[in-house]
C-alpha cells in the first residue's frame, strides 16, 4: 500500500511540474504577442501557443488577463470541435459553441456584436479543422474609400456606408455624424499584407467621450481606445482554421 501510494504520488508530482513548465513556455510566448506586429506574425504565435497548451490548458486560457489570449481562445474552442480530416462538403461548426462565443465576446469586450458580424459567426463554414471560412454577409456594410493608392500603400480599404473617411500626410480623419477624430495612419499597419500592400476594413464608433476603432480583413480584428489624443490597442485576433 505504501509504494502504491509512494508511485501515484510521483505521478501527480511529474504531472505537476510538467504542466507547470508548460504554463512556463505558454506564458513566455504570450509575450511575443506584439499588438503592434503585422497579423501573419502574431498568429503564428498564436499557433505555437495552442501547440504547448493543448486541449487541456486552452480552457484555462479564456479567463487570461490579455483580452487577445483570451478571446483567441475562446474561437479556439471553436476549431477544436471541427474535425480533423477533410470533409465530403462544408460543414457547420457545433452551433452551440458559435452562440457561446458571440457571448463570450459580447461580455469580454463589454460591448454589442454588429449584425452582420453575428451573422458571418453563426454561418461560417468548415472543410476541416485548418479550413474555416466566413461567407459574405447578405447586404455588404461598406463602401470603398480608397483603391490602388501606391503612394498610400494601399490595395483597398473600406468603411461603414455612412462614415466618412479622409487622408492627408501621415494622418487621416474619422468621421460619424457630427463625430470626428484624428489618428496616426500607422494604425493601417495591422491589415497589411506581407508583400506591403494595406487591405481591409475600417469601422470607428464613438462613445461618450471615447473612440472605437476597429481594424479588419478577413478573419483578423483589431480594436484601439483613444481617449484624450492617445491611442491603445486593446486586443488583436484572427479568427481562422488550425
Amino acid at each position: 500500500m505504501l509504494v502504491t501510494t509512494a508511485v501515484a504520488m510521483s505521478i501527480v508530482g511529474v504531472n505537476y511540474w510538467q504542466t507547470y513548465r508548460r504554463w512556463q513556455d505558454i506564458n513566455a510566448r504570450i509575450k511575443l504577442v506584439e499588438l503592434d506586429k503585422p497579423n501573419f506574425e502574431n498568429a503564428q504565435i498564436y499557433r505555437d501557443i495552442f501547440a504547448v497548451a493543448g486541449n487541456d490548458l486552452v480552457f484555462r486560457l479564456l479567463k487570461h488577463q490579455n483580452d487577445s489570449v483570451a478571446l483567441q481562445s475562446a474561437w479556439r474552442t471553436i476549431v477544436l470541435a471541427v474535425p480533423l480530416d477533410r470533409q465530403n462538403k462544408p460543414i457547420l461548426p457545433d452551433s452551440e459553441k458559435l452562440v457561446w462565443f458571440l457571448g463570450f465576446v459580447k461580455d469580454r469586450c463589454n460591448s454589442a456584436i454588429p449584425g452582420w458580424w453575428h451573422e458571418a459567426v453563426l454561418e461560417c463554414r468548415a472543410s476541416h479543422r485548418h479550413n474555416i471560412f466566413f461567407t459574405e454577409p447578405a447586404e455588404c456594410p461598406y463602401k470603398t474609400i480608397c483603391c490602388g493608392d501606391q503612394m498610400l500603400g494601399m490595395v483597398e480599404l473600406k468603411c461603414p456606408k455612412d462614415d466618412s473617411v479622409t487622408f492627408f500626410g501621415d494622418k487621416f480623419s474619422y468621421i460619424r455624424g457630427n463625430d470626428q477624430v484624428f489618428l496616426n495612419r500607422d494604425i493601417l499597419t495591422k491589415i497589411r499584407f506581407v508583400g506591403g500592400e494595406i487591405s481591409g476594413v475600417i469601422t470607428g464608433s464613438f462613445v461618450e467621450n471615447e473612440f472605437f476603432l476597429s481594424v479588419h480583413r478577413g478573419i483578423y480584428v483589431h480594436a484601439f481606445d483613444q481617449l484624450d489624443g492617445s491611442t491603445l490597442l486593446k486586443f488583436s485576433t484572427a479568427f481562422g482554421g488550425d
